[in-house]
């Protein structure tokens, strides 16, 4: 079963997978804090698509008072695969934000076939709730890249 089968973002209806993420505890369902995370219509907003040329996998993470912004670039197997945020808080005992980023089926019918490279936004409104630290990882159908991490 996919991970995004496991858990279902309420305020927006859209599939997810929940995880822990630097607790030393196995990737499993998560436990939410008391504060469920806000999941906006659009909370991952795509910039750019094209064919990839020597870029590789990056991410850049900000804090701000609201919560976090993720910005980066991922490979997909064609410029036209869609990107699926799943955003994870973990509780209390564990305040590690780990923000999931999968590459989902292709949007279009037709296609240019290359290798291609998607740039995003994600802006994920914690509702107050700052966690310590934020992991990104991207999830592809033949791998798993942890592609980094901040500390507040």
């Amino acid at each position: 079963m996919r991970r995004r089968e496991l858990l279902a973002c309420t305020a927006s209806g859209f599939g997810g997978i929940a995880t822990l993420g630097g607790c030393g505890v196995e990737r499993a369902p998560i436990r939410r804090f008391a504060g469920e995370l806000e999941c906006d219509e659009h909370p991952l907003e795509r910039r750019d698509q094209r064919c990839a040329s020597d870029e590789e996998d990056e991410a850049t993470i900000r804090f701000t008072d609201e919560g976090v912004i993720v910005e980066g670039l991922i490979r997909t197997p064609t410029p036209c695969h869609e990107l699926e945020l799943v955003p994870v808080v973990a509780d209390s005992d564990c305040d590690t934000l780990e923000v999931w980023i999968e590459v989902g089926r292709q949007e279009e019918a037709i296609c240019v076939q290359c290798l291609g490279v998607v740039e995003y936004e994600a802006r994920l409104d914690l509702d107050g709730h700052q966690p310590d630290r934020v992991e990104v990882v991207y999830d592809r159908s033949e791998e798993t890249v942890d592609v980094v991490a901040a500390d507040r």
